[in-house]
């Protein structure tokens, strides 16, 4: 199963933009494009859909639709 694992605080509402292995990952192996969905969740937190909004060649902007607790209220590891 492929899941994209959002971090607290790394969303600005409900969307997300990914520059790291997630966006690589949702373009060379799942050959996502704009308008596509995937699954996406909250670390420790919610899953559910996201919508792929727009893709470049370092970058994949999406809207998540999942709830993002308050600043300081995220669960945090050592």
């Amino acid at each position: 199963m492929n899941i994209i694992l959002i971090h607290p605080g790394e969303a600005e509402g409900d969307r997300v933009i990914l520059r790291d292995h997630r966006a690589r990952h949702i373009r060379r192996i799942l050959k996502s494009k704009t308008g596509d969905t995937l699954r996406v969740g909250l670390l420790d937190g919610p899953m559910g859909t996201g919508l792929i909004l727009g893709l470049a060649p370092d970058q994949v902007g999406a809207a998540t639709g999942l709830p993002h607790p308050p600043a300081g209220q995220g669960r945090h590891r050592p």
